[in-house]
This record gives C-alpha cells, sequence and structure tokens, in this order.
C-alpha cells in the first residue's frame, strides 16, 4: 500500500441493480450512510502518510446551528382590583438580542392570542462568560387591574422562544368550597386480657437403679 492508496472504498453486490447506473447507487448509499461504517463503506490509512483533506460537505447536508435564545418568568402574580402588578423577565441568548423581537399577548379562549395592557421596559448587557452571551431584562406592569385581566399571558421573543405566566386577581376568584369536616371514628373497643394459664405441675422422674463400681 502507497500514499495514493489512502481513500474510501466501498463493498458492492449489485445483484438485481443491473438496470441502475453504478454511479446512482453510490450516491444513493452515500447519502444515506451519512459517514463510513455502513452501506459497506470503509476508509484506508497507510502510516506514514499525510491524511487527505475531507471533502467540503454539500450543501443539503449541512444543518445551520440556530441557539434559540431562553425566557424565564416566575409563573404566578398576584394583584388586586383597580391595582397594579409588575412582571420581571429575562430573555438570555447566545448573541445580539432585538429588543423589537420581544412581545406579551393574553391566551383567550382555544389560546387565541390577543393584545394585552403590558407596558414594558428593556435593557441588554452582555456576560463575561458561561453558557449565553447576551441577557436581556425586561419589566412588564398593568395599571387599573380588572376582572377581564386575569388570564395566562405568554412573553415572546419573535418566533423562536415563549413561556407562559398567569395574573390572578385576588378580588376576582371565587373562594374556595371549604370541605366538611371528617366523621370522628368511634374508638376501637379494648380487647379483654388474655386469661393467665396456670403452670403445668413438675413430674419428678425415676432416676433409676445405682450401680456403685
Amino acid at each position: 500500500a502507497s500514499c495514493t492508496d489512502q481513500a474510501r472504498y466501498r463493498i458492492k453486490y449489485n445483484c438485481g441493480k443491473k438496470g441502475e447506473e453504478e454511479e446512482e447507487i453510490f450516491e444513493r448509499d452515500l447519502e444515506k450512510s451519512g459517514h463510513g461504517g455502513r452501506q459497506g463503506h470503509f476508509g484506508l490509512m497507510v502510516e506514514d502518510c499525510p491524511r487527505p483533506t475531507r471533502e467540503p460537505r454539500p450543501d443539503y447536508l449541512k444543518r445551520e446551528s440556530v441557539a434559540k435564545p431562553s425566557i424565564r418568568v416566575r409563573p404566578v402574580h398576584q394583584g388586586q382590583t383597580e391595582g397594579k402588578v409588575i412582571v420581571d423577565f429575562w430573555i438570555y441568548g447566545n448573541g445580539p438580542l432585538d429588543e423589537a423581537a420581544v412581545s406579551i399577548v393574553k391566551l383567550g379562549r382555544n389560546r387565541t392570542e390577543e393584545e394585552s395592557r403590558f407596558v414594558f421596559k428593556l435593557a441588554t448587557e452582555e456576560t463575561d462568560g458561561g453558557r449565553y452571551s447576551h441577557i436581556m431584562k425586561g419589566r412588564a406592569a398593568m395599571d387599573d387591574l380588572a376582572c377581564e385581566d386575569m388570564s395566562r399571558y405568554l412573553v415572546k421573543y419573535g418566533d423562536y422562544a415563549s413561556r407562559h405566566f398567569s395574573v390572578l386577581i385576588v378580588d376576582c376568584m371565587e373562594p374556595r368550597p371549604t370541605r366538611e369536616p371528617r366523621p370522628t371514628r368511634e374508638p376501637r373497643p379494648t380487647r379483654e386480657p388474655r386469661p393467665t394459664r396456670e403452670p403445668r405441675p413438675v413430674e419428678k422422674r425415676d432416676p433409676g437403679p445405682k450401680f456403685w463400681y
């Protein structure tokens, strides 16, 4: 073996495939395998020879690595009628974040998105390191709360990420039904003590005749 023999090889068995061109069979099997070790492909490496350069991957096999941002928000917030509720949320990303992509919508029946009365401010900062490179902090507020504002809401960052939270109005919540007290159980009857047995009489056994030697 020489350096020119370094290449990728394939074991073929074309029985029943005589009508197809060999190149079509090779391309189809290569697309199915994706890498060596399947469909009969193997590679040959020769010692003391430079490693062959890998051919660029075709465009249809490339994957776009898009890091989706992550949103964090407290799941439940409470308020009172004619009061105010404040919601803090954070958006984490591995690249610059667009403030125009942030929105807060109200979820109606059948999970339909409706316009909400939340007003929010945003501030973005870069991190020194870690899992995410950018953090966007937001603070949303809604004044003059009414019973119609008690619903589920959605913090969205474009079409990439979203997170739910709920707003509860204490004055509009129906009181929980009080449970009836459980009936007290009657005490179990105490068992009478078992009678003590009289000890059995001990019988003296005859040790038998004594022998003297």
